[in-house]
């Protein structure tokens, strides 16, 4: 890997303070369903079905190495949160709640991928119907 010029630093930092600034705003109300906490797994969905649809446009379009920095590494990066959904799991297994953090990581692992798998099969259809 090169090194990384002006330009791409300035693509990567933009789309990285817009997905910590979403995500922080997604994840300062407590959203809860039952007793389990979900606005980690909601913006984990999220950042999963924009970078299902990015990947499919990105190809589509041709588009250039910058715009990955932008959207997939910056933003769903930093929108995204693997450490946050580590954490909130380790607290429902320390305060007991086996059943819950295992629900917990079932939803955000397989409805993140679902959500990528989304986000890739409508961008597909709508691209094809709008013959982009």
């Amino acid at each position: 890997m090169g090194k990384m010029k002006g330009v791409e630093f300035a693509f990567l930092a933009v789309g990285a303070i817009a997905g910590a600034f979403v995500r922080y705003k997604l994840a300062e109300s407590p959203l809860i369903l039952g007793t389990l906490p979900v606005n980690i797994l909601v913006i984990n969905m999220i950042g999963s079905f924009i970078l299902g649809v990015f990947s499919i446009l990105s190809v589509l379009w041709n588009l250039d190495t910058r715009y990955s920095l932008l959207a997939a590494v910056g933003f769903c990066g930093s929108l995204t949160t693997m450490s946050s959904f580590a954490l909130e799991t380790s607290s429902l297994i320390d305060n007991r709640q086996f059943g819950n953090a295992a629900v917990n990581i079932l939803a955000n692992v397989s409805l993140s991928i679902g959500a990528v798998v989304g986000g890739r099969s409508i961008a597909s259809v709508l691209l094809m119907k709008g013959g982009m």
